[in-house]
């Protein structure tokens, strides 16, 4: 059977069932890895009055029962190390001690020791060296060995039962990562086993007041399942810093329940172990000449201690050919070739990097102001020419969307007005010239075409107006139940001489906000554009919808629908359809004006079609739109 996995962020620790890019708890990025479920504990669980770990259950005090002494700190014999804790280590708390491998953690701990063990009973807990290792760099740093214990030991059980049986009053263990539960399948220095090895520390510290201390790996991306992870479970986190080839450490605390966090010690690394540094001021200011150019001396505070510290940046005239350059802290020859190549490299990059982008869209700028909407903008580099490339590039597409639209408008509209036109002065001429054929008929002919001509005008001013911006709308309470059927009224005339029906299905009167004028616009256009198109049956259907705040006005028709194609642009300014229309003549302005005035109108405008079945144009109205009784 497979084995059941989870995954887990390296960052957190936090767990999920299936893997994600991004940590769902702290949100980084590509730190959830996969491993192992846990097991279940064995069966039997812990003793009676014992936690998993042997470690004695506490019972609720009450306030009274808590004992204070004022013994609560002790020092540790090293005052850097005192200062960062606070004014000393805290008796039943469990400190972290973190750092890159090499920094010198466990000679700090090892060092402390000498001091200790003058007036406490210490066991130190290796993990990663034996007990006559660990003796041997004792010996080195001049250790006593009187009060020391040593064990070298990886279970968490094991060294659990040789503190009960020693009951130390400091306990060092190094490192965190070596330690496993044995009830934990995964292997050492995985999230859980270093979260249940530390928690298991904790509560032996906070049940038995044993001061523990415990040492942690981080590497150079801080980013393995070490201090990161215990930050919130410890009292204090120490992080140990420095360069390994330079002597200085620096040892800060990033968390401190029993004291500040700005503080920090200075230690330097010698043949004999860690040398505490009193004065940081004075070494870092040690050698420097008086009087020089160049140099400036600042001072930060950390803590409550004032650190001097020197900067030095001295640039001086040459009359050599070539300026004589000198580094410190870092080879020559390696400084001056990074600066010959990065001052070079940053002279040709900030050229191209900043000129040839701007070069290029100025040239395509001036295509586009000659009106060549075919330009692209290329704006690589930078972020800021990017975003200007792309935005010309959307500006110059629209526009080019604009244009032929226009020179599809203006070529459907001039069509549309010189075929009127030209029927109505040819019928008037045939009329004048020949009085046999001055008939009803033929003048019905000239009124229908004056007709179209007064609506295709008409519909122009409209859109002229809208697009301008002078057209304003005037909302106001309107029945507009009331005014669909009055329209419906108006086309009696049409409905008998042509056999239309016009259907309204309404249940109640529904009062809106909004401009008359324009909303009747827009509900005749549809009811004509509804006649126009329907069925044999004749029949158009103007449907009212209302759910609470929720209300539309249908206009339905039975006539061979919109090919699927077609349907996405009937809103497009100056497209014209034919499927089915009775009279095959359309502006291309009537559906794309209906559009428009219900968005001025806070409306929605939406179109369904089913070819071979029919047609549904729906206005929706928005919530604000409906009059509150």
């Amino acid at each position: 059977m497979k084995a059941k996995t989870v995954f887990y962020c390296t960052e957190c620790g936090n767990e999920t069932p299936k893997w994600q890019g991004r940590c769902p708890a702290c949100g980084a990025w590509n730190t959830v890895v996969e491993r192992p479920a846990e097991q279940a504990p064995r069966k039997g669980g812990p003793a009676r009055g014992t936690s998993g770990i042997g470690v004695p259950l506490s019972r609720p005090k009450s306030m009274e029962e808590v004992e204070v002494t004022d013994e609560l700190r002790f020092r540790t014999g090293m005052g850097e190390l005192d200062r960062v804790l606070g004014g000393g280590a805290v008796r039943g708390s469990l400190v972290l001690v973190g750092g890159a491998p090499g920094i010198g953690k466990s000679t700090l701990m090892l060092q402390i020791c000498d001091n200790l063990c003058r007036f406490a009973k210490v066991l130190y807990v290796s993990g990663e060296e034996s007990e006559r290792q660990i003796k041997l760099r004792a010996q080195r740093l001049n250790v006593a060995g009187e009060g020391l214990y040593l064990l070298s030991e990886t279970n968490l059980e094991h060294v659990l039962d040789a503190v009960h049986s020693l009951q130390p009053d400091v306990l060092i263990v190094d490192s965190i990562q070596t330690l496993y539960h044995g009830d934990i399948s995964s292997g050492p220095g995985s999230i859980s086993q270093v979260k249940e090895c530390t928690m298991s520390l904790m509560q032996l510290a906070k049940g038995e007041g044993i001061t523990v201390f415990v040492i942690g790996h981080v590497n150079k991306e801080g980013s393995i399942a070490g201090p990161k992870v215990l930050e919130h479970m410890v009292d204090c986190v120490l992080y140990f810093e420095g360069e390994r080839q330079m002597a200085y450490r620096i040892l800060r605390a990033a968390k401190n329940r029993f004291g500040a966090t700005n503080e920090i010690g200075v230690f330097e690394m010698a043949d004999a172990g860690l040398t505490e540094v009193p004065n940081p001021s004075e070494a870092l200011l040690a050698g420097r000449p008086t009087d020089a150019p160049g140099t400036c001396v600042t001072c930060v505070m950390e803590g409550v201690r004032p650190v001097l510290a020197e900067v030095q940046a001295l640039v001086v005239p040459s009359s050599l050919g070539n300026p004589r350059r000198v580094s410190n802290g870092v080879d020559y020859n390696r400084a001056m070739l990074l600066l010959a190549v990065l001052a070079t490299a940053l002279a040709f990059y900030l050229s191209d990097r900043v000129s040839k982008p701007i070069i290029s869209i100025s040239r395509e700028a001036e295509k586009l102001g000659h009106g060549d909407f075919d330009a692209h903008f290329s704006g690589t580099g930078y972020l800021e020419a990017a975003q200007l490339a792309d935005t010309l590039n959307y500006a110059a597409a629209e526009l080019g969307k604009t244009e032929e639209l226009r020179r599809e408008l203006m070529a459907n509209i001039s069509h549309d007005l010189r075929t009127p036109l030209t029927m109505i002065e040819g019928f008037a001429e045939m009329m004048r010239d020949l009085p046999s054929e001055n008939t009803p008929e033929n003048a019905q002919v000239i009124v229908e075409e004056a007709r179209y001509l007064s609506a295709l005008v008409r519909d122009i001013l409209d859109l002229s107006k809208l697009e301008s911006g002078v057209q304003e709308m005037n909302p106001e309470p309107l029945n507009l139940t009331e005014s669909v059927r009055q329209m419906v009224q108006r086309y009696g005339a049409l409905c008998q001489s042509e056999g239309f029906t016009i259907r309204v299905e309404a249940e109640e009167d529904l009062w809106v906000l909004a401009d008359a004028l324009r909303l009747q616009q827009v509900l005749y256009n549809l009811v004509n554009n509804a006649i126009a198109y329907t069925g044999p049956d004749k029949l158009v259907r103007v449907r009212q919808v209302r759910k609470g705040d929720f209300a539309r006005i249908e206009v339905l028709d039975t006539g061979k629908g919109i090919a699927p194609e077609d349907l996405p642009r009937v809103f497009e300014k100056g497209f014209t359809g034919c499927n089915g229309r009775t009279d095959k003549r359309a502006t291309g302005i009537g559906l794309y004006l209906c559009r428009r005035i219900l968005e001025k109108l806070g409306h929605t405008i939406a179109i369904t079609s089913t070819v071979g079945e029919g047609t549904t144009v729906r206005i929706g109205l928005q919530q604000d739109a409906l009059e509150v009784e």
